[in-house]
This record gives structure tokens, sequence and C-alpha cells, in this order.
């Protein structure tokens, strides 16, 4: 090995080194830590804008055309039965959620935290298609789901946090950033997909913060992977929000859950545990309907459980 690979390999441990260092001063300035080296914050969140705005920016600031369709999910409350003020109801050939008012965004007063918006934060979430928004919510084995469509009245403009692929390699500026900017990138990334496992508001606090940042930029809206789905989930912020109309509500069963359990085990002997079987894969007419009676019925017979 020659001086110069010796070089290369030098200068590419050194910005792996820096990388991980600002990503670790990043991690600790949003989560409030005091241990966060100042200068080090603002030189990451200069990488930041230099990669995602600056450099890159086509790769990541986006438009998502009019009339794009969307989803928003919410668990059906059992004490909603029969509000037709809400949009509940039933007829014989479907059960409909709820409807504009109860489907979009929450009020400041009821708004939860979530992934990239504060306890008491307006803001308007909203998935690619229906199993991402209902895997979301993540409802237990036969609990009813309202699922609402959205569609974009104009287009809107996101940063989308969701890129798994470039038109062009990440690197070709690392000399420049004296960092390796797609070392970074994936650690800054991976917090909006992996899942809060404890319902405590603190855990959103660093992709809260990273979203604030790019928001006192006047960017309001955002796009990340869903950990459940091949699908992206989206939040949109401020007069965005006024750019999605309900078009409407429907109910569906979270009918069953197949687990997949896979086995780390090197022998052949060992398989994954697979659940299936015990799922169909077509659900019959037949089934769907005795679901939908067990549904009526709980209207007049409050507490029945299906």
């Amino acid at each position: 090995m020659n001086d110069e690979d010796l070089r290369k390999i030098a200068e590419f441990d050194s910005r792996e080194n820096t990388s991980a260092a600002l990503f670790n001063n990043l991690y600790s300035w949003a989560s409030g830590s005091q241990e966060a080296n100042t200068a080090e914050v603002q030189k990451a969140l200069w990488l930041m804008d230099e990669i995602i705005l600056n450099d890159f920016k086509e790769q990541f600031v986006i438009s998502i055309p009019k009339d794009t369709i969307f989803y928003r999910a919410r668990i059906l409350d059992k004490e909603d039965d029969k509000r037709v003020d809400k949009g509940i109801g039933y007829s014989e050939e479907r059960l409909y959620g709820y409807n504009w008012e109860e489907s979009k965004e929450p009020p400041a007063q009821k708004a939860k935290a979530g992934r990239t918006s504060r306890e008491g934060e307006v803001a308007l979430y909203l998935a690619s298609d229906e199993i991402t928004a209902c895997s979301e919510i993540k409802p237990p084995i036969r609990q009813l789901v309202s699922v609402a469509e959205f569609k974009s009245t104009e287009d809107v403009q996101v940063i989308d946090f969701s890129k798994l692929k470039y038109s062009e390699p990440l690197d070709i500026n690392d000399k420049k950033y004296n960092a390796n900017a797609r070392q970074f990138l994936e650690k800054m990334l991976a917090l909006f997909t992996i899942p809060i496992l404890i319902d405590n508001p603190n855990d959103y606090c660093i992709t809260q913060k990273i979203v604030d940042h790019f928001r006192e930029k006047n960017f309001t809206g955002f796009a990340y992977r869903s950990f459940y789905t091949n699908g992206n989930n989206y939040t949109f912020f401020d007069d965005t929000m006024k750019k999605f109309r309900w078009i409407d509500s429907r109910v569906l069963i979270h009918y069953a859950t197949a687990s997949l359990f896979v086995s780390m085990d090197k022998l052949e002997e060992h398989k994954d545990i697979r659940n299936i079987a015990n799922v169909e894969q077509v659900v019959e007419r037949e089934t769907k309907d005795k679901l939908m009676n067990q549904i009526k019925s709980r209207q007049t017979l409050k507490g029945t459980k299906l």
C-alpha cells in the first residue's frame, strides 16, 4: 500500500469520525442536553443545510402535485356510535367514517405530541396510502378505524426526509464538508422512522427540533418514511394545511395480524415462526356480513365487543 492509499484511508477515517461527532452533538442539542458543544452544533446545522437546502436541494425539496391523494386514520371511539353529527353512520352497503371536522387536524387543545409537532401544536398528519395511515395509529385487533381520504387542491412543497436513493452520489462534496455526508444524513433521517416504543412526549423532541429548524426557514411540509410499511408519512403546518380537501371517510376493521418471528439461529431445523396460515388471504363475504352485523348490534347493545 503506497502513501497515496494511506492518505485516502486517513482522510476517510477522519471524515467518518467528524460525521459521528457532528451527529452526536446535533442529537445532544436537540434532546436538550447541556453537554452539546455549541460550535459543533452550529457546524452540524450548517452541514444539514448544505446537503438538504443547497448542494442536493433538488433531491430533498420537492413539489407534490395538485390532486394527489392522501389518507388520515383515526380510531373510532365507541362513544361516537350513531353520532351523525360526526359523520358516523351505517347502511346496508357500507360504514361511514368521521366527517371533515372530525378527520382533519385536531385543534390545539386536543393536539398530542407527534413525530414532528409538540403537544398543543396544530399539525395535519397524513399518509401516502390507507395501510400506512392505519398502521401508524397501531389499532388493536377488532378495532374499528375511520380512514379519511384527502386530496391536495394545489401543488405543495415539502422537505423529503424519506429518500432511500439519490440521482447523484452524496459523497461528491465530502472534501468541502470535511465530513462523510451520507453517514451523517443516514443517521439524521433514521430519527424520523425509528418507532417510539415508550409513550413519552419527550421521545419526539429530537425530530421536533430538527423540523423547527427548517420551519424557521419557512418550510411547512415534511415527508418521512413509515417504519411499519413501505409508504410515507407527511406533516403539514400553517397555511399549507388549507391546501387539502376532505373527500370521504370509510370504516375499516383491524381484522387480524399475521405475526412473523425471524429465527437468528444458523441451524436449518430452526425455522421462522409464521402465523400467516391462520389468516384468511381473502376474507369471504359471509365473514364480512357477520362482522357488519356485530358492529350494528353494538349500536343498540353498548359495551358489546367484537
